[in-house]
């Protein structure tokens, strides 16, 4: 590994202040990886060292629930809306991901329900089902 200043370096590492020499940048690296975010760009720039980190895409507007307002949505169905405007279809199992705590059978009627109330049209059957949003 290489330091620019090894004394300093060495004298980091003495106060405890850094870990290793190197040691940093791989962790970013791996943390950045880890997080599905851009890996950071690393620039010499007038004898100075720069790194820069890029954040994660801001997440879509939340959907236009206020259409669906006066349908009486629970907090779930709302996030099965929310889950299709970033996403063209969403099946059982997806939605089973979202609501990890609600078992399969109420995930299933609230689909049933959102279908029935016009929000979603229900394609294909048993395991090959999916639901989109109706325009």
């Amino acid at each position: 590994r290489f330091s620019r200043n090894a004394i300093i370096a060495q004298a980091l590492s003495d106060m405890g202040f850094i870990e290793r020499l190197g040691y940093g940048l791989n962790r970013v690296m791996t943390v950045m990886k880890q997080a599905h975010l851009p890996p950071p760009r690393f620039e010499e720039i007038a004898g100075a060292f720069q790194v820069t980190l890029f954040a994660a895409e801001p997440p879509p507007p939340p959907p236009d629930l206020a259409r669906y307002a006066e349908m009486g949505l629970n907090p779930r169905q709302e996030r099965a809306l929310g889950y299709l405007a970033r996403n063209s279809r969403i099946t059982n199992r997806d939605y089973q991901e979202l609501c990890p705590e609600v078992s399969a059978e109420t995930l299933r009627r609230d689909l049933a329900a959102l279908v029935k109330k016009g929000v979603l049209i229900k394609v294909g059957d048993k395991r090959a089902t999916y639901y989109i949003l109706r325009k």
